[in-house]
């Protein structure tokens, strides 16, 4: 039986808040506001199933999820001119509402878009949108216009999302799988955490055309691999700034906890933590915040590699510890020519800078 889908096209947004807490959601951090009430005109409130096809007008429409729907379910909604909304759901909940293969058009217009679904395709239009939502393998565009965008995705197919023209905001943190592409405009991209062997996943943060700055939070703690044997290694994200004065940041943030050594525990732990395609020296910036290290950990040195072969200089910062492994951080960067002169510390930096 097909699940039955309803919408809610009303002046206000109101949004529910699904039983929050359980280990079986997952939503993204920032959340948009509903606009004012007292904006656009009152629309049809329709209930259908499975399939419906919605188009707004040029008012301020608004789109809401029907509370008795369940499961999976399809939709189509062409919002029109005006600074709508559309909220079909902002957290992911084992059972409850996922649109599968969905096309949502926010239209001209401020528009604010949240979803939870998969396969889905999901656009903005001219206009700086707000969309944020659990999504995977779905295509998210946010059009013309300075654009906040925060999508969580993970596992499957990969999940897109392209700023478009405009300053936009991109983020995809905790992400294992996700294409966050900026597009012409000064953008900001935010990524952490990171992708397993074996898994095919990646992450990509590709500033485009402008002054964009690309920041990933590395995690120093937990380990960068399991302490189970036999989990795969970990990696994290491909980055490029595109043509423009591009910043890297990087930050290395941990969380509480002990460490519980296996038998098959390597003597030095690596970390990969980025790699950057398109560094141009004195042009674009790279910096490491150091101020949330881990305060168990110091960082003993560090070392610029040159690989002549591969095209390619790793940047590793060594740190050490009296009840922690030594762990190297790697930031593996291209093309070749990197030296410390191009990079800043914040918060602390190493003891000794080398280059091999």
């Amino acid at each position: 039986m097909a699940a039955t889908v309803g919408f809610v096209a009303t002046d206000l947004l109101n949004k529910e808040d699904d039983a929050s807490g359980s280990s079986d959601e997952a939503t993204p951090d920032a959340l948009p506001d509903a606009p004012p009430d007292d904006e656009g005109e009152q629309a049809l409130v329709t209930l259908v199933t499975d399939g419906l096809q919605a188009t707004g007008g040029d008012g301020v429409d608004s789109y809401i999820l029907d509370p008795a729907v369940e499961g999976t379910f399809t939709t189509s909604i062409t919002a029109g001119n005006g600074d709508d909304s559309i909220d079909l759901g902002d957290t992911y909940v084992r059972g409850g509402p996922f649109l599968a293969d969905g096309q949502i058009d926010g239209g001209a217009g401020d528009d604010v878009i949240m979803a939870v679904g998969g396969g889905s395709t999901i656009t903005g239009g001219a206009g700086d949108d707000t969309i944020a939502g659990f999504l995977l393998g779905s295509s998210v565009t946010g059009g013309e216009g300075d654009d906040s965008i925060n999508v969580l995705s993970g596992g499957g197919d990969a999940t897109t999302v392209d700023g478009g023209a405009g300053n936009d905001t991109l983020d995809g943190t905790l992400s294992d799988n996700i294409r966050l592409l900026g597009g012409a405009g000064d953008d900001v991209i935010t990524t952490a955490g990171v992708s397993y062997d074996g898994t095919n996943f990646f992450i990509v943060a590709n500033g485009g055309e402008g002054n964009d700055t690309l920041t990933h939070e590395v995690e120093v703690f937990p380990l960068p691999r399991m302490h189970e044997p036999g989990f795969p290694a970990t990696y994290g994200p491909r980055m490029a700034g595109g043509a423009g004065a591009d910043s890297f940041e990087f930050v290395l943030t941990s969380e509480s906890g002990s460490y519980t050594p296996y038998p098959d525990d390597p003597t030095i732990f690596i970390n990969d933590a980025a790699r950057i395609v398109d560094f141009e020296r004195g042009v674009d910036t790279l910096s490491i915040d150091l101020s949330a290290l881990d305060p168990r950990y110091v960082v003993e040195s560090g070392q610029l590699r040159d690989d002549t072969a591969r095209g390619t200089t790793v940047l590793s910062l060594r740190l050490t510890s009296d009840t922690l492994p030594i762990q190297l951080v790697q930031i593996t960067v291209s093309p070749l020519g990197l030296r410390w002169g191009d990079v800043t510390f914040i918060g602390q930096a190493p003891a000794t800078l080398a280059v091999a």
